[in-house]
């Protein structure tokens, strides 16, 4: 016993020093810093350029107050996975949590976008003893991208895959034959950058590479560099000349902390900017620090996202009558990682095991009220007026039909006498009320048949107007039925 663990205290120090000399060869190799020499021209030429789209109801007229929080109007919503890990080495998670998600998943969410993150590929094999990148594990990814028809979902605007750290293993430049990301993913650019032209107003999203220059070794911290930079601020600066501008979304694999941010050739820094970021959507630490990794920095709100690859954790952000709301999911499935029996992609696709026959329980998210421990520091939300609304608005993502699902709400541990009226595929009654009530809105619990219940914390009081109720609905179609948008009223004074 006593020689096994001399020889995993001898393993843990030479791994321990293997990774220090590692550091210290990956900051020696950023003798340039920020400001890449070579390939500097091929960067720019591989930066993306901003492209617009607009949504499928663009020229729709837009709701008044009076209506606005009534009808399912004023809502999209946005899908983010991270560290996938792809690798025929598992036959666990990974590639076939990902062939689950965008064949199971992606048709009952039916986001209006899909962001993955980084670390797509695992480009490790023998326990980390053989590292660089894998043209077979990207072969696997893209396959599985053609075979559930995400390429060409939404006109192929859906999907937007950024890389992280294990996509840059042993690449040296970006033109180098082992940068794979370039031949196999869907972005095939360094980063993203795209405005989201609604009736209601115009999303901005842009997504930045933070693959360092040439390491050898595991390059655990990303750098955000002087041409990055650049695309970074004229992304911005763009974006503040639109006054229908709503929120700005920047994604990154790597968080704040282990990112380093140069300065643009205009001197620019990122903390000029900080204080336009609506959200930061990170990856990257898997949950090496815990499930729910959240920062308030300070001008802005940094949400990670735990692994794919063995936890299953997808996100949902919605924007809400320009409420942003989010919530962390895990696949649902027995266990996590779910054991596929194969890592052989091909025969996932197939012979799909049972599971992929298997009916998914439904899906709840809260879009209004949000939880106040996220209020954006951005000051673009109109939280006292989704506050004054009267109503809790729900997204339930669920394969029976709308007369079969039944939720109830809780405030406080108890349960409250009201109903929630779908306003997805019918049309609803007025509704009126004369009860008044006032109480502290510490937690709402709601709950779904018999399935897990989902809580929000919401440390605070509410008020509600109940002459704002006394309104008619409209039918209004909503995402082919796989998601309704449910309203209910909150009697409180």
């Amino acid at each position: 016993m006593d020689l096994i663990k001399l020889k995993h205290y001898w393993i843990f120090i030479i791994t321990l020093l293997f990774y220090c000399i590692g550091c210290i060869i990956h900051f020696i190799a950023q003798k340039n810093g920020t400001r890449p020499q070579k390939e500097k021209e091929i960067l720019k030429k591989v930066s993306p350029s901003t492209v617009l789209f607009n949504s499928k109801n663009s020229n729709a007229t837009v709701d008044t107050p009076e209506n606005d929080y009534a009808s399912p109007s004023n809502l999209f919503y946005f899908a983010q996975i991270s560290d996938i890990h792809m690798s025929l080495d598992y036959n666990k998670g990974a590639q076939g949590h990902l062939l689950f998600f965008l064949k199971k998943m992606i048709p009952l969410l039916d986001p209006q976008f899909l962001f993955i993150t980084g670390d797509i590929a695992n480009s490790k094999k023998y326990g980390g003893m053989k590292v660089g990148t894998d043209e077979n594990e990207w072969k696997m990814y893209h396959t599985i991208l053609e075979k559930t028809d995400i390429l060409q979902k939404n006109n192929g605007t859906f999907l937007w895959d950024l890389r992280g750290n294990h996509d840059c293993f042993m690449v040296p430049e970006w033109s180098s034959p082992y940068n794979y990301y370039r031949t196999y993913s869907k972005t095939k650019s360094r980063g993203f950058s795209f405005l989201y032209e609604t009736s209601y107003g115009t999303y901005s999203f842009i997504g930045l590479d933070g693959c360092p220059t040439f390491t050898p070794s595991n390059p655990f911290f990303g750098i955000i560099d002087e041409v990055t930079m650049d695309t970074y601020t004229e992304f911005m600066d763009l974006v503040k000349t639109n006054k229908k501008n709503r929120h700005n979304f920047v994604f990154l694999h790597y968080p704040e902390t282990t990112a380093k941010f140069g300065t643009s050739s205009t001197g620019k820094r990122w903390e000029d900017y900080t204080k336009d970021i609506s959200l930061l959507l990170t990856g990257h630490f898997h949950n090496i620090i815990g499930d729910q990794i959240y920062a308030y920095h300070n001008n802005y709100l940094e949400i990670e996202l735990s692994d794919f690859k063995l936890h299953g954790k997808y996100r949902i952000v919605s924007i809400d009558n320009d409420i942003v709301s989010f919530t962390d999911y895990s696949l649902p499935l027995p266990e996590l990682p779910f054991d596929f029996k194969t890592s052989n992609v091909e025969d996932l696709i197939n012979q799909p095991p049972w599971i992929f026959q298997h009916p998914i329980a439904p899906i709840v998210h809260i879009t209004s009220p949000k939880n106040s421990r996220y209020i954006l520091k951005t000051n673009r939300e109109p939280v006292k007026e989704s506050l004054t609304s009267g109503y809790v608005r729900v997204l339930v993502f669920s394969q029976q039909s709308p007369n079969d699902l039944k939720l109830s709400l809780f405030i406080d541990g108890k349960e409250q006498q009201v109903q929630f009226n779908y306003v997805g595929d019918q049309l609803q009654n007025s509704i009126t009320t004369k009860k008044n009530n006032k109480r502290s809105l510490d937690t709402i619990n709601i709950f779904l048949k018999k399935e897990k219940k989902k809580e929000v914390k919401l440390p605070l009081s509410l008020q509600w107007n109940l002459n704002l109720l006394n309104r008619k609905y409209h039918p209004f179609g909503l995402l082919d039925g796989r998601a309704l948008l449910m309203t209910m009223v909150v009697p409180m004074n």
